[in-house]
């Protein structure tokens, strides 16, 4: 009982004094938060696998797109990172696309090789217990950051855009 006390003591000491994240700042005033951006990660089901994905890509004050992309692929067994290097919004939709920067597999039929560019589209179907799934593409290898790619694959996570 005194173990308990003395944890909850501890667990309350912490809290008090931990400061909420602030944004991180970009050049000049803006934060990242202010800028348009992208982000969202989560899960999907592909070839009957969970796959994972998490991605960030934020318009800069001077109008270049950064950012940053990983997604594990299992039902083709890859894994990849890669850079962004554009982004299109159209509305609660968004295409972003990506030059990839490592890869890892044991498929030797893989096709994707560092260095392949490739984009995808997003979908934000709001937030709420009430708001249905944000969607996602496909990974479209050679695609252009003007599609807009078919978001058939629902989510189980959160997409975020903001113009």
């Amino acid at each position: 009982m005194l173990l308990a006390i003395l944890l909850t003591g501890s667990l309350l000491v912490i809290n008090a004094f931990t400061k909420a994240p602030t944004a991180p700042k970009v050049s000049g005033t803006k934060t990242a938060y202010g800028n348009a951006h992208v982000n969202g990660g989560g899960t999907t089901i592909e070839k009957d696998k969970v796959s994972t994905f998490v991605f960030n890509a934020v318009q800069q004050d001077d109008g270049t797109i950064t950012g940053h992309i990983n997604y594990h692929y299992r039902g083709g067994d890859i894994y990849l990172q890669a850079d962004v290097i554009c982004m299109n919004i159209f509305g609660n939709r968004a295409t972003i696309g990506g030059i990839v920067t490592n890869i890892r597999t044991d498929n030797p039929s893989n096709f994707i090789v560092k260095g392949d560019v490739f984009t995808f589209t997003v979908q934000d179907n709001g937030q709420g217990k009430n708001a249905a799934s944000d969607l996602i593409s496909d990974l479209n290898f050679g695609g252009f950051c003007s599609d807009n790619n078919d978001t058939h694959l629902p989510i189980s996570g959160n997409i975020d855009i903001k113009e």
